[in-house]
């Protein structure tokens, strides 16, 4: 067995470095000279194993309230890199947690009351080929599959020499979880518990490119198992689903300046597969060949998105448009903004010889794209960037953004017969405006000598909002305001950093304002040689009043973290907080928590 692993393995270690051998040498022997071969050698050259093992502790405790969490948690990473002659590689990665194991069926385990929190995937690459196995995450487009995670299989091929690639997914990407109606120590349900049908999906993206002109096809389809749980979950308005969306993506560049991209998609839902298919036609466009058996709950849904750039010497300039159906989904992604029409410029540059880096992004949206409701809202929205560094020891920042809307009633006389003129009185004059405004200024000072180093900051948020409809008016006002300093001395290894914050807000009619200081220390311990800590300790007291409360708060944290070998790091962290509350109008209990971590992590390298 030894001689014939022997042969394999020479074999394979002369296909990987044959071009760099000496051929008269080599004709000798039609297979060279492989006794003087070592396997352990060509192993440490062929053959690489690398990977990290992680396990954190948590404890938490709290005083004067219900806990937020339980009081103990386990949480275990990992992963593994393997490389095959520097062709083939194979991470894997897992994530385990005590919450699977707290939060499944008491008498069985296939039962669950929560989705899983485990994670386990595997990632083979070879030649522009990434296989996935195990908790999968691919993403084909924002409008189809957009990083929903599923247990299952996906293969891309991505070459970075040809133009062709594409991608695949199969798996399920919700699990059956069952409505927990016990009462657990922690809270009246389980947390977290969202009852589910399984849902599997499939799907499968085609492209071509040539330099930075794009071709893509996507097809996803997804559908939920009735029978993958006893009951039907109909009492919470959760309904069975299936989709199928299909999509259109391209790219073209002209010349160098100017980039065209757009995508065009078309979702079909089914809302529930049990409704009744009876006087709705099929074929094979709104049957999507057959994976969307439609029936009277089906709805078909389009979205667009496209932009113009123009890439000139040193600034960037464009336009981009979207329009998304009302009601417009997909079982592939987790959240879509729909009932929208946006079209907006933006320009981005720099000047002073990269020292001053300016954006400014401008536009307008509106909802009611196709014209079913009483009212279209409208929203004007424009954002500026700026920062400029003058010099190394000077950086400033300041960024506004204005955001305006108003909503009307539609003046045609259908909606006349809906509603009555008295009855729009309220909602015809509705206006929002929010602006927000920051700047920053940081400083850094000079010092006697180049082991000290200190710096100031300042930073500034104003927030102002104002609520129209009618007569009345609503105002939303927020200010915050920082001034921070640090410390940091090289040969000690110690940083000190101390900050003043303060905020006041006027919300609702509701006023408060808050302030205090906080300060921080770092410090390393050890020499080069041997083990280096690094250790940490900060501290924040916040008081203030809000709606006829006073409050104090204040958080401790403290923290260690060590190379006790070069393969095994330590890290210890505890966080205190105290909130105590003073009212005279109503009890408000005050609390405390607490919470430790303890962390170990294991690099190791096998070959």
């Amino acid at each position: 067995m030894y001689k014939i692993l022997k042969a394999c393995l020479g074999g394979l270690l002369l296909c990987s470095v044959c071009e760099g051998q000496d051929l008269e040498k080599l004709g000798r022997s039609p297979l060279g000279d492989l006794k003087n071969i070592n396997a352990k050698d060509v192993l440490k050259k062929s053959v690489s194993i690398t990977g990290m093992a992680a396990a954190n502790f948590v404890y938490y405790r709290p005083d004067g309230i219900q806990g937020r969490n339980i009081p103990f948690n386990t949480l275990f990473t990992g992963n593994l890199s393997v490389d095959l002659f520097g062709k083939v590689r194979m991470p894997v990665s897992f994530s385990l947690s005590n919450q699977n194991i707290n939060w499944s069926h008491p008498f069985d385990g296939k039962h669950r009351f929560i989705q899983p929190f485990n994670r386990f995937v595997i990632k083979p690459t070879y030649k522009g080929f990434t296989l996935s196995a195990g908790v999968c995450s691919l993403n084909f487009s924002p409008l189809t599959l957009a990083g929903h995670r599923y247990d299952g299989v996906g293969l891309e091929y991505r070459p970075k020499d040809k133009p062709f690639y594409f991608g695949l997914m199969l798996g399920n990407l919700r699990r059956a979880v069952r409505v927990d109606s016990s009462f657990s120590t922690y809270g009246a349900a389980v947390r977290n518990n969202i009852p589910s049908y399984k849902r599997s999906g499939a799907g499968i993206q085609l492209g071509y490119r040539k330099k930075e002109d794009k071709v893509e096809l996507i097809f996803f389809t997804a559908k939920d198992r009735v029978n993958s749980l006893p009951y039907t979950l109909d009492d919470y308005y959760l309904y069975p689903q299936q989709n199928a969306v299909a999509s259109v993506k391209l790219a073209k560049a002209i010349q160098k300046e100017w980039l065209l991209d757009g995508e065009i998609a078309v979702s079909g839902i089914t809302n529930d597969v049990r409704a009744s298919s009876e006087g709705t036609s099929r074929d094979a466009f709104n049957s999507y060949l057959g994976t969307l058996p439609p029936n009277a709950s089906t709805e078909y849904k389009k979205a667009i998105k496209g932009g113009v750039t123009y890439r000139g010497k040193g600034f960037n300039a464009g336009v981009d448009y979207s329009r998304i159906e009302p009601g417009y989904r997909t079982l592939g992604a987790y959240y879509f903004a729909d009932d929208l029409e946006n079209i907006s410029a933006k320009l981005a540059g720099q000047l002073f010889q990269g020292k001053l880096n300016a954006s400014v992004n401008a536009g307008i949206q509106h909802d009611n794209v196709q014209k079913q409701k009483l009212k279209t809202l409208r929203r004007w929205v424009g954002a500026a960037n700026v920062t400029y560094v003058p010099a190394e020891w000077l950086t400033v920042m300041a960024s506004y953004s204005n955001f305006t809307s108003y909503s009307n009633l539609r003046p045609t006389y259908d909606y006349l017969r809906q509603v009555t003129p008295y009855q729009a009185l309220d909602t015809i004059n509705f206006r929002q405006v929010n602006q927000n405004i920051q700047a920053g200024l940081n400083i850094v000072l000079p010092s006697r000598s180049e082991n000290i180093t200190q710096s100031v900051g300042f930073n500034t948020v104003i927030q102002r909002g104002s609520d129209q409809q009618g007569s009345s008016e609503v105002s939303n006002n927020l200010s915050n305001l920082s001034l921070d300093y640090n410390y940091g001395l090289k040969p000690l290894k110690l940083n000190v950093s101390a900050s003043v914050y303060y905020s006041a807000s006027d919300i609702f009619g509701i006023s408060g304002k808050q302030w205090g200081p906080s300060l921080g220390i770092t410090k390393g311990f050890g020499s080069e040689t041997g083990v280096q800590w690094k250790t940490q300790l900060s501290g924040t007291y916040t008081t203030g009043e809000m709606s006829s409360v006073d409050q104090s708060i204040l958080n401790l944290r403290a923290g260690a973290s060590a190379g006790l070998t070069r393969q095994l790091n330590l890290n210890f962290n505890v966080i205190y907080l105290d909130r105590k509350n003073v009212s005279t109008e109503r009890y408000i209990p005050s609390f405390s928590e607490l919470t430790a971590t303890l962390g170990l992590v294991y690099n190791f390298s096998v070959l």
